[in-house]
Order: structure tokens, then sequence, then C-alpha cells
């Protein structure tokens, strides 16, 4: 078997045609003949078509028979994408029936060089091994701030990707975002204990315990929480000492000009003083376990399941007053809302369809879809990004930046299973057993 590419080299978003020919050298016909294309697991690209044959599905071509002499023709077509490594590989294996039939060669392997420009948006700047499974990113400043679910907190240089130090709390975590604010880090554990970490050492400034697993936000001088008991805490923020708590039932929590917007599987959001811990108002939402987004006076929260599944929602901050605003086929993932400029960006996934899921983008004040992008199983992770008019996203083996108007696709980036944050042009991602940090869309 023989591969023979069009060109010597891939390009990213062209594509690249590969003609193939199997012969029969052998002495009778070879009956129940296949072709088979496969993608090693880190190539850089899709399969746009396939033809050969009697009849070729997803990868693979058959033939009834292939006489003895005879050679077929076949034709593959390529879409190369941006991506870890620089080669486009194909492996290709024939097969068939027949005991003097003799389908010679019948495994061919070809890596082509990816051609991609210098400094182009998604190539890559370092990359670093991490065996810790992927939780939680965040880069500030010159630092990346990880998090993993087995209750490790790491910091890593932006410009080099070192361990610059790292910490384990007492507990795993399961949700808790990392926070930054004025030089401190804060997380909570599934055991309910809070800390303060001093963010160039990562040694505790304070800890605090509360009752449940606890999400952690801050504002001015005081660090909230809101645990999986139902329970709303605030902190002081430079010693740790109770301010007030109040258990109002909610599990996330958005902090907004002084006020506490919360959510959580109680099936309602509420908006709570965060100076006296008073409830200014409470709305029930059948099925809602999800955290709130909170732009323009507006409180925004999706469903993922139960009567309301793919609805979202928009609440009056000062009211609480109630907006259906869209109504899709596929569940709003919980925590992957993202409000900016009069618009939603917000992740959906199929139910029925493991490999099902994408992108909304929403009119923030009719609800009107204007945009969506399929990218496979959504796996935001505390909501897409938006960076200098591209939307970053990860969901299935990749990241995805997205043009924040139009909704098409500006590149992607291979790396299986993934959380990102984006800090001053760079992307930071944490795949699977690596950090990489790639350059942001101009």
């Amino acid at each position: 078997m023989v591969l023979e590419p069009g060109s010597e080299t891939a390009v990213p978003g062209e594509e690249l045609t590969i003609n193939f020919t199997v012969v029969n050298r052998g002495l009778e016909a070879a009956t129940a003949a296949r072709v088979e294309i496969t993608l090693p697991e880190n190539a850089q690209a899709d399969v746009v078509s396939l033809s050969a044959g009697d009849t070729c599905i997803d990868s693979t071509c058959y033939f009834e028979t292939i006489e003895a002499g005879d050679e077929v023709t076949g034709r593959l077509v390529l879409l190369p994408y941006l991506g870890f490594g620089s080669q486009v590989g194909i492996n290709a294996e024939v097969s068939g029936l027949g005991s003097e039939a003799n389908l010679q060669d019948n495994q061919a392997r070809l890596s082509l060089p990816l051609l991609i420009e210098e400094g182009a948006p998604g190539t890559l700047i370092w990359v670093r091994p991490m065996s810790n499974p992927a939780a939680h990113i965040s880069a500030f400043g010159d630092t990346v701030y990880l998090r993993d679910y087995n209750g490790m907190v790491l910091a890593m240089s932006a410009i080099s990707g070192d361990v610059l130090w790292s910490f384990k709390t007492s507990g795993e975590i399961y949700y808790s975002p990392l926070v930054y604010e004025d030089g401190v880090i804060y997380v909570g554990d599934a055991e309910g204990k809070v800390y303060a970490l001093h963010s160039t050492t990562g040694h505790p400034k304070w800890t605090y315990d509360a009752v449940g697993a606890a999400w952690v936000a801050v504002e001015s001088d005081s660090v909230f929480l809101a645990t999986s008991a139902g329970i709303l805490y605030s902190l002081d923020a430079t010693t740790g000492n109770l301010n007030w708590q109040s258990e109002v039932g909610a599990t996330y929590i958005e902090l907004v000009n002084g006020k506490v917007f919360a959510s959580g599987p109680g099936g309602a959001v509420y908006s709570v003083d965060a100076k006296s811990g008073n409830l200014t108002w409470k709305t029930p939402i059948e099925s809602l376990d999800a955290s709130p987004v909170v732009a323009d006076g507006k409180v925004y929260v999706g469903v993922g399941s139960g009567y309301w599944e793919g609805s979202l929602f928009s609440l009056d901050a000062a009211t609480g007053d109630l907006s259906h605003l869209y109504q899709g086929g596929n569940p709003i993932h919980p925590h992957s809302m993202l409000v900016s400029n009069g618009k939603i960006y917000a992740g959906w996934w199929d139910p029925g369809n493991f490999e099902g899921g994408g992108l909304y983008c929403l009119d923030s004040q009719s609800g009107e879809l204007l945009w969506e992008y399929e990218t496979g199983p959504i796996d935001i992770g505390r909501g897409p990004i938006l960076h200098n008019g591209t939307v970053y996203a990860s969901g299935g083996p990749f990241v995805y930046a997205i043009d924040a108007e139009s909704g098409d696709l500006e590149w992607r980036f291979r790396v299986g299973y993934a959380r990102i944050s984006v800090a001053d042009g760079v992307v930071y991602v944490w795949g699977l057993e690596r950090v990489f940090a790639l350059r942001a869309s101009p």
C-alpha cells in the first residue's frame, strides 16, 4: 500500500489531499478487502472525506473483490489545525481474504511537517508536565495558579512554567475556584476548611472551618463562602474572623456592588446584603442547580435538568423579578456562562450523545440566538472566557478560540480534557498531564 500526499507539507486551515494505492500481487482475487485509515492520538488534523472501493464508512473503505494483479486507488482529504507537536500523522492498513491473494505492503505510515507561522495565535510558548488531574487554573500577573481535585494548590511562573510553590489542603477540593485578591489566594476544600494563602509563598495567612464544601468569592475587605450545607458566611479578609452567617440554602455565589447573589440545588436565586447578611429577595426556579452570573443590573442562570431543562433566565438584580429569556433543546452547563457587551455566551451539552455539546451566543436583553458553535462535549469549567474579542472554551479534546461577534472558529488546539485561563495575551491550558501556554488571538 502506498500513500502519496499532494503536498510535502501541511498548512493549518488548508485541506490536504492524500492519494493511496492498493495492489493485489497474489494469484487469486482478494475478497472482503478493506482499507482502514487511522490518525494517531496526537494527530493535528481531522478527516474531511475518504473515498475508495465500493463504499466508505467513517474511516474505512470496503471492496468486494480486488482481482489478482489489479490495483485500486483511493483519496483521503484531511484538514490540519494548530496543535501540540509539528506533524500530521496518518496510519493506513489494508486486509482481505484469499489464500493465494497477496496485498503487498499492507501497512503504510505518513508523517508530514505542519507549517505554522512563527508567533501565530494558538502556537505554543511553553509546555510543562503535570500529572495532577485538571480542575481549576487562573492566571494573575506573572503567576498561574492551579488546584486539583485531590487538594493540591500550585503556583507556576507565567513566563517559564516553572513551579514556584505548592500547598496541600487537608481535604479534597470539589468545586471551589481559586480566587486572587490583594496578594492572597483563597480556596475552600471539601472538609469545610477555607484557606487564605500568601500568593508569593503559598504559606497560610489564616484558615477558617466552615460546614460543608465551600465555594469562595471576595469583594472589598470580606471573603464570602457558600457551602454544600447551604450556609452563607462572611469573613474578614485580613483576619479570617466571622462577620456573619446565614442559612439560605445556596451553594454558589457572585458578588456585585455590595450584594451577594446566590443559587444552588435549593431551586432558587437569592440576593443577600453583603454587610448584614439579611435576605433582600428570593426567587424560586424549579430544578435550578447552577452558579449565577451578574451583569448590567441582571442576574443570569441556566438550567441543566428537570422541567426547565435548556432554559436561560434573567432576574432583576434589585427586585428578583424573573424573565424567561431562552429555551433551547439541550441542557445548559451549570458553570459555563459569560455575559459581556450585551451578549450571553453559554455552554450546552447533549445528554443523549456523549460527543455532543457546544456554545450559544444570545442577546442578553431579548434572548435571541445570535450564533451557535458545536464543540463536542462541553466542559468549560467556571465559564467561557472573553479576551480581546475572542471567546475561549474547552470542549471534547480541544481548546477553541471563537470570534465573539460572528461565532467563526479562529483556531483550536488538541489537549484532551482541559481547563483554561487567559491573561495578557496568553492562553493557559491545563490538559491531560500537561500545562500549556499558547499565544492568544490579537
